[in-house]
């Protein structure tokens, strides 16, 4: 689904029907579902965004961070951190909050710490990196 479904999931489009509700009882209309054809195509889009700026970055000699990369670190392995591991496990893995397209505390932070090791690196900085482990996240609870 595309960010701009969100403007019509869950409405009711006749008033005089309120069990029509629209990613429920009425499907989505094709505008805001991706086929897997258009899904490869903007794969190959942002790949080719990607490489780009990534040649840019290089041909100026100026810090690049593979962001895509770092995040399917998080996705196939988890990412350890002071106080656990964070995955993509949807509300227990620690790394989406519960609307799960938007990255939680943690999650922005491992971003941070990205981009931080380039700029260490490539700068010879020394900015200090966040301590994942003490932001919160979702937790489960069976009481």
């Amino acid at each position: 689904m595309v960010l701009t479904a969100s403007s019509v999931l869950g409405t009711t489009p006749d008033p005089s029907n309120p069990l029509g509700v629209v990613g429920v009882s009425i499907p989505l209309q094709d505008v805001f579902v991706l086929t897997s054809t258009e899904k490869a195509r903007v794969d190959t889009a942002a790949q080719s965004f990607n490489a780009i700026i990534e040649g840019l970055a290089a041909a100026n000699e100026l810090g690049y961070v593979d962001a895509n990369a770092a995040l399917a670190e998080v996705a196939s392995t988890g990412h350890a951190f002071n106080g656990g591991v964070m995955t993509n496990a949807y509300v227990t893995g620690g790394a989406f909050s519960l609307r799960r397209s938007t990255l939680n505390a943690k999650r922005i932070c491992f971003c941070a710490n990205s981009i931080i090791d380039v700029i260490n690196t490539t700068y010879n900085a020394s900015i200090p990196k966040v301590d994942i482990g003490t932001y919160g996240t979702v937790t489960l609870h069976n009481n």
